[in-house]
């Protein structure tokens, strides 16, 4: 099963660029390591993120419940697993992308009074990152 959930998380990969917003701070961390760090779901900026792929997660799993799953219950049991540790932030990092690189709701967000970086990313290049 979670190899049919890594499957199908992979099997659509944007094609265009992926931005990710931050400050000149956090700009000069990311070069001067050659890094970008996931952060602690529980500390994101935006809440929603978390409501967001809890969602994504349950439509999925709903979809293949419907679908005639041979394990239903196994993939509640994975819902319910999912739902706590998103609800307790547990061991869950991410990293935000945005497919537009200059959206006004972004840099007020997660730039210092708007004077930050849009980064642009490789989709591909994020995949084999994950």
């Amino acid at each position: 099963m979670i190899q049919d959930i890594t499957r199908k998380l992979y099997s659509d990969i944007p094609q265009e660029t992926l931005y990710h917003y931050t400050s000149f701070k956090g700009l000069l961390g990311i070069v001067d390591s050659g890094v970008l760090w996931a952060s602690d779901i529980r500390y994101m900026n935006d809440s929603a993120e978390m409501t967001h792929t809890a969602d994504l997660i349950r439509k999925e799993i709903r979809q293949r419940v419907a679908g005639g799953h041979p394990d239903p219950q196994l993939l509640n049991q994975f819902l319910d697993w999912v739902a706590y540790r998103i609800t307790n932030g547990h061991m869950l990092f991410g990293a935000s992308f945005r497919s537009n690189g200059n959206l006004l709701s972004q840099w007020r967000g997660y730039s210092a009074l708007g004077k930050g970086v849009s980064i642009g990313f490789n989709p591909s290049t994020i995949m084999q990152c994950a």
